[in-house]
């Protein structure tokens, strides 16, 4: 099972990786193709900051739903077809 803060370690490793790969200094050698796949998927890749605000908006929806009592499974009845 991944656990949250592993999912995002996870993004933010992506984001360097990314970003490694648009350098040819850090990565000599990749194909011109695959740097400028890197750099469109960057473009628009989460930064720190949206993670952030990620996190603080999961913990805000998390006290709020907190304080909402859960809503009742609703029983599924069979068609009288399908038996």
């Amino acid at each position: 099972m991944t656990l949250p803060n592993e999912r995002f370690r996870a993004i933010r490793k992506t984001r360097h990786l990314l970003a490694a790969l648009c350098d040819p200094k850090r990565t000599p050698g990749v194909p011109a193709p695959i740097r400028q796949e890197a750099s469109s998927c960057l473009k628009h890749f989460p930064t720190e900051h949206d993670i952030s605000e990620a996190v603080e908006g999961l913990r805000l929806a998390a006290q709020v739903f907190a304080l909402v009592e859960p809503i009742p499974r609703r029983k599924y009845r069979r068609d009288k077809d399908s038996e």
